[in-house]
């Protein structure tokens, strides 16, 4: 992000998580966050994370 090479930023973790990460970002890191995923898919198979997010990722 320093860099200029990160224009977008897409947030999968657990709601608690979340919420975490959430009051650690910088404004400018929050502008960009394009989207976030609450959910906890760390035992999930690869299949079923890729269901589990929308199709534009």
């Amino acid at each position: 992000r320093n860099k200029g090479e990160l224009q977008k930023l897409y947030v999968i973790a657990a709601p608690a998580f979340l919420g975490m990460l959430r009051k650690h970002q910088s404004p400018s890191l929050k502008q960009l966050v394009a989207g976030e995923v609450d959910k906890n898919l760390t035992t999930h198979s690869p299949e079923a994370i890729r269901k589990s997010l929308p199709d534009f990722l």
